[in-house]
């Protein structure tokens, strides 16, 4: 039986309810001979999560000039938002990152966190008003319609239930918040990375964001263990929506 799909409007997400994976990071951090779990540990990051997002940095430059407002979803417990810091203070850009977790955190240094559930629109409504508001204090205008965002980065995962197909359904309900909000804040040109958990709904869902951005690839890093179901799906280069003529219907109707 196929998941419900998210309603027709931006205005209702009506989702079920997935925490953050902690569960995954507990294992890896006890895996013995892990080399990143020994790298972790002599770095400054608070999770070996961090060397996914760089090594796929280093191959698509994710973080660049163009990239100020950055919405972290599944921010807990910050890795991230480190290295989306370290990488554009190297570049001397002036950011503006907030993070997004169902689960209590603590924002990184220079950063802001809020506390919620990316599948709500109230959610939604704090992250659009985060940003909206750090524009119009450093008089930057937003694309198109109201659209504040840079890149959206999502290391969300449900926690995990031991089975593949439940595990892969949740993942896919966070996924498809997470595109909701690139819909509708994203900035036409820029890019979406999201972790996804393989399964029978990630073909369809790949093609969906080929509907949003001019390139989709998927990519397993080497710091994602093997036996893990992982990936990440990497969407560049947002279409105008409008001036594409895709609609909420289409994407998730």
């Amino acid at each position: 039986m196929r998941p419900t799909r998210l309603p027709m409007t931006h205005t209702s997400l009506h989702l079920r309810r997935f925490k953050s994976d902690k569960r995954i990071n507990s294992f890896l951090n006890r895996v013995q001979g892990d080399s990143f779990v020994s790298e972790r540990k002599t770095s400054l990051y608070k999770s070996r999560a961090a060397f996914k997002l760089l090594e796929i940095d280093a191959a698509h430059r994710l973080f660049n000039k163009n990239t100020r407002n950055i919405a972290d979803l599944g921010f807990a417990p910050g890795a991230w938002t480190q290295v989306a810091v370290q990488r554009l203070e190297a570049q001397k850009v002036a950011y503006n990152i907030l993070g997004v977790d169902i689960n209590p955190a603590s924002p990184v240094r220079g950063c802001h966190y809020i506390q919620g559930d990316v599948t709500k629109k109230s959610t939604h409504a704090r992250i659009v008003e985060f940003f909206k508001n750090r524009d119009e204090r450093d008089k930057v205008e937003s694309a198109g319609d109201g659209q504040h965002l840079d890149f959206i980065m999502s290391d969300m995962m449900v926690n995990a239930m031991g089975s593949g197909l439940s595990d892969h359904d949740g993942n896919m309900y966070l996924c498809s918040a997470a595109l909701l909000l690139a819909y509708n804040q994203l900035k036409p040109g820029c890019n979406i990375l999201l972790k996804v958990w393989l399964g029978q709904e990630l073909e369809e869902f790949v093609d969906r964001m080929k509907l949003m951005f001019a390139h989709v690839n998927t990519i397993k890093p080497k710091a994602s263990r093997s036996i893990l179901s992982e990936l990440y799906v990497l969407g560049k280069k947002k279409y105008d929506m409008k001036e594409r003529g895709v609609t909420i219907e289409q994407l998730f109707g």
